[in-house]
């Protein structure tokens, strides 16, 4: 059963995509709509638009249909985390001073990682909800 798609791995400018990956994010998700879900649904392999739309609303008001989530790039938080030897959202204080990030940088990090646990929470949350 088809759910959704995640975008991810994008740069962020503005809290939003830059425009080359929502160029890409948009085409990507034009397809997925007007020929993969098209295609799944005459054999009942995705789920209920309806029912998507009911459960990722409210998790993430911004989406289109089958987005589950946008997940942008981790930047340097993705060489500290595999230092650390742990998930970027799991990533501490500690984790930090050892990668020596300090003033501005380390409250810049402090932000990312805790965006990044709200952000899967509610993954999880939607991927719970749906299934």
């Amino acid at each position: 059963m088809f759910l959704g798609a995640i975008q991810q791995r994008y740069r962020l400018r503005n809290k939003a995509p830059t425009k080359s990956f929502e160029k890409c994010i948009d085409e990507i998700r034009q397809t997925i709509n007007s020929v993969f879900v098209k295609q799944l649904n005459t054999i009942g392999c995705v789920i209920n638009e309806s029912k998507f739309q009911n459960v990722v609303s409210s998790y993430f008001p911004n989406l289109s249909p089958y987005d589950l989530a946008q997940i942008p790039d981790f930047n340097t938080l993705i060489a500290i985390s595999q230092r650390s030897k742990k998930p970027v959202f799991l990533l501490d204080d500690k984790d930090l001073s050892n990668a020596n990030q300090f003033g501005n940088a380390k409250e810049t990090s402090e932000n990312k990682i805790k965006d990044f646990n709200k952000l899967f929470m509610n993954l999880a949350e939607v991927l719970i909800k749906l299934t």
